[in-house]
């Protein structure tokens, strides 16, 4: 008998998740069940009954949810993200359910995206972008413009999502 896995993507495809199962010894035993949503919305007890596990993709784990998985069966969720902060994991690991996550994931272009944002806020573009946009951009306004010449912008302490930066910086120069 085949293990149902929720599928909780936001396109509801499988063929993702499916292609990987099929490189692995065991994916046979795998029946992914694909599951459209919009993000940011918890799975219901309904669309859980019948699996033993979950994988997740923009989608959290209230306290709520948690519960209803423990009561339908879940014993495992896997979360497509790096972090847990919108995964009831204290909640989860009450009721024995393991959870997992994808640490690493993305690491290059969140410190990318990072950068990019801090960036933004040094030299007001979105701020300014706006202001032209309404049409109350004043070029004599008095706006406090960050030069970047002489100044050092760069990620610290932010584990493998720096790390990440600072290692793709070094390979293409």
């Amino acid at each position: 008998m085949k293990h149902k896995v929720l599928y909780y993507m936001v396109d509801g495809s499988t063929e993702a998740g499916q292609a990987v199962l099929d490189t692995i010894e065991g994916g046979d035993q795998i029946d992914l069940v694909g599951c459209a949503h919009k993000p940011n919305v918890c799975p219901t007890a309904e669309q859980l009954v019948g699996c033993e596990g979950f994988v997740g993709e923009f989608g959290p784990i209230d306290d709520a949810c948690a519960d209803d998985m423990a009561a339908v069966g879940i014993r495992i969720v896997s979360n497509m993200s790096i972090g847990v902060n919108h995964v009831a994991v204290d909640r989860l690991a009450s009721h024995g359910i393991t959870v997992t996550n994808c640490p690493g994931y993305c690491s290059e272009d969140v410190a990318q995206h990072t950068i990019a944002l801090m960036l933004d806020l040094m030299r007001q573009v979105t701020f300014l972008n706006c202001d032209v946009r309404t049409g109350v951009w004043n070029p004599l306004g008095g706006y406090t413009m960050h030069r970047t010449q002489g100044r050092t912008l760069g990620l610290v302490f932010f584990g493998s999502i720096a790390r990440a930066w600072c290692l793709s910086r070094r390979h293409s120069a």
